[in-house]
C-alpha cells in the first residue's frame, strides 16, 4: 500500500488507491485494507473518503469500460491489467499524482521529459482520432528541431494546405504561441478541413490555461479557410463543470479520453513512456 498523501479531493483519493493498487504487486485490495490505510494516517473517519473512492471508480470504469485497469467490486478494487499493460493510464496517473510525494515530485529542472512525452502521447492519441498532427511545441523535436517557429510555420502551412497570413505579427522570439499540437482531418488538398489547436499541460493547474491558445491570433497567422476549434489535454481525469470548462478551452482531452484514443502500435514511445514511469516508481513510498 502506497504511504496516504494529503487528499483533498475525490480525484486525488481515487489516484492514490489506484496506485496503490496497480504499482504493487498485489492483485486486489479490499475496502476494510483502504480503511485501515486511512485510519493509521490520522483520518478518523474514513468511511466518507472510501465511499467518495468507490463512486468515483466506478465511474471511470463505466466510462472507459474496455481500458480502465481496474475492476470496482463491491467489497475490493482488482486489478485488471497490470501498468505495463495499461501504459497511457499509467503514465498519465503518476504525472499528475506528481505532487503526491517530494520523491517523485516533478520540478522545473525534471518537467521537460515528462511534459514532451505527453505532447508526444497527445499527438499520437489526436493522429488516432482526426488522421493527422503534429508536435510542435516548445522546445521541438523532430522536422522541427533546428527551425524557428516561424520557419516551421510555413511547414505547417504547406502540409495542411492552409495559407500564412502574416507570420510577422509573431514577436521575434515566439516559441508556440500556446500551441503544442496542431490536429486535422484532411479531405483533398484544397483548405477548409476539421483542424484543432491544442495546448498540452502537466499542472494541477490546467484550469488556468484555457486561454491561452487566441483563435483570433492564429487566424492573423495562418489564414484558415475554416475556423479551427480549440483544445486542451491534461493528464488528470475530471468531470466537475465539463460543460463550464468545454466553453473555456476548448474540447478536453482528460485522461480517460486520452487513453481511448492512445493507439497500441506505437512501440517507440510506449518504450519512452515506460522508462520515465519506472524511474518514478522507484520513488514511491510504500509502507505494510
Amino acid at each position: 500500500m502506497l504511504e496516504v498523501p494529503s487528499l483533498p479531493n475525490v480525484e486525488t483519493q481515487t489516484d492514490w488507491a489506484e496506485m496503490s493498487l496497480l504499482f504493487s504487486q498485489k492483485s486486489s485490495i479490499s475496502r476494510s485494507d483502504y480503511v485501515t490505510a486511512l485510519e493509521e494516517s490520522g483520518h478518523s473517519d474514513p468511511e466518507p473518503i472510501i465511499g467518495n473512492i468507490w463512486h468515483e471508480a466506478q465511474w471511470r470504469q463505466a466510462s472507459l469500460p474496455e481500458y480502465y485497469p481496474v475492476d470496482v467490486r463491491q467489497s475490493r478494487l482488482v486489478k485488471k491489467r497490470n501498468w505495463e499493460s495499461s501504459l497511457s493510464y499509467s503514465f498519465m496517473l503518476l504525472i499528475s499524482r506528481h505532487t503526491f510525494y517530494k520523491s517523485t515530485k516533478i520540478t522545473n529542472k525534471t518537467r521537460r521529459v515528462p511534459l514532451k512525452l505527453f505532447e508526444r502521447l497527445v499527438s499520437v492519441s489526436l493522429k488516432e482520432y482526426l488522421g493527422r498532427s503534429l508536435n510542435i511545441g516548445f522546445p521541438r523535436e523532430g522536422v522541427f528541431k533546428k527551425k524557428s517557429f516561424r520557419q516551421g510555420l510555413q511547414y505547417i502551412s504547406d502540409i495542411i494546405y492552409e495559407e500564412l497570413s502574416d507570420p510577422l505579427v509573431l514577436k521575434k522570439k515566439a516559441k508556440d504561441e500556446g500551441l503544442d499540437v496542431i490536429a486535422w482531418k484532411p479531405i483533398d488538398k484544397r483548405p477548409g478541413q476539421t483542424i484543432i489547436l491544442t495546448q498540452c499541460t502537466i499542472g494541477d493547474d490546467w484550469k488556468t490555461k484555457t486561454g491561452e491558445i487566441s483563435i483570433e491570433n492564429w487566424q492573423d497567422i495562418i489564414n484558415f479557410a475554416a475556423k479551427p476549434m480549440r483544445a486542451l489535454a491534461f493528464p488528470i481525469v475530471y468531470h466537475d463543470q465539463w460543460n463550464y470548462w468545454s466553453k473555456k478551452g476548448g474540447i478536453l482531452f482528460d485522461r480517460l479520453r486520452l487513453t481511448l484514443l492512445f493507439p497500441k502500435d506505437t512501440s517507440y514511445l510506449q518504450r519512452a513512456i515506460k522508462t520515465w514511469t519506472e524511474t518514478q516508481m522507484i520513488g514511491l513510498k510504500v509502507f505494510d
